[in-house]
């Protein structure tokens, strides 16, 4: 399976690959940085809440953590998660998990707190490296887990004590619910699905206007570059534009730096 490079994923944004909200700065060398997001929970302390953007992680726990970014791939598209050597060296477990072709929704990620003190997470902070590759044959059948991770979250709404439920909720809203951030992330995937037919008619015609407007360009150059080749059989009726500046080398002059820069437009513009 070819692994994608940040070239091959830039390419492949809104056709086999959506991440939703994207980051220049999250697009690494061979895959892209998933940043936390709202969610963080301890299974033992069930919903931690942010301290000016920061959350604690209590020692020797597990930790459950919605990515920013929702992600959605093609079924030619897997991948798997890695942690970041920087998270890990500082004493977080290791992360190993799947993407599997058709995946829609943030990420989930489990790690450990390894450490007998606090952990300091951000939020916003890169979590985890998602390296993508395209597969050898389009995958067949699709992943049985639910998009957007709905049974494990819902689930879990059971162990919160009643004052914390509603705040849970709020906080899986955007994976449960329809805030803008998800419509933005369903436009892109019906976008991506969208049948072949209708991707290639939507290339020919963005091409054919493309074309027109080239074209359109190129003929006002041409009928420019014919009027000021033969300025001097017509000077006479239009010096007076020029305060009756006869005809001499300094015209000739500017008549050729004229066309020179029409010629070069042209150029320009065929290569474009």
């Amino acid at each position: 399976m070819p692994l994608l490079t940040d070239t091959s994923i830039a390419r492949l944004l809104g056709k086999d690959i959506i991440i939703e909200p994207f980051s220049e700065n999250c697009l690494m060398p061979m895959g892209y940085d998933l940043r936390v997001g709202d969610f963080v929970y301890a299974l033992d302390m069930r919903l931690l809440r942010p301290e000016n953007g920061v959350y604690t992680l209590p020692p020797r726990s597990t930790i459950q953590i919605l990515t920013k970014e929702s992600v959605w791939v093609s079924s030619r598209i897997g991948g798997t998660l890695h942690s970041r050597v920087s998270l890990v060296s500082k004493g977080l477990s290791h992360i190993s998990t799947t993407v599997d072709p058709g995946w829609t929704g943030p990420l989930l990620i489990t790690l450990r707190n390894t450490l007998d003190r606090e952990f300091k997470l951000k939020k916003d902070d890169r979590l985890v490296t998602m390296v993508l590759y395209r597969t050898q044959r389009r995958a067949k059948g699709r992943h049985k887990k639910p998009d957007f991770l709905r049974d494990i979250l819902i689930d879990q709404v059971k162990e919160q004590i009643q004052e914390e439920v509603d705040e849970y909720m709020e906080r899986i809203k955007p994976v449960l619910g329809d805030t803008e951030l998800l419509k933005s992330f369903r436009k892109a995937v019906e976008a991506a699905n969208q049948p072949m037919s209708s991707k290639i008619a939507n290339s020919a015609r963005r091409t054919m206007t493309l074309n027109a407007v080239k074209y359109f360009g190129l003929g006002v150059l041409y009928i420019l570059g014919l009027a000021i080749l033969g300025i001097n059989f017509y000077w006479d009726k239009i010096s007076w534009l020029f305060n009756n500046q006869p005809y001499d080398t300094e015209v000739f002059a500017a008549q050729a730096a004229m066309l020179t820069t029409l010629i070069f437009l042209g150029t320009k513009l065929q290569q474009d």
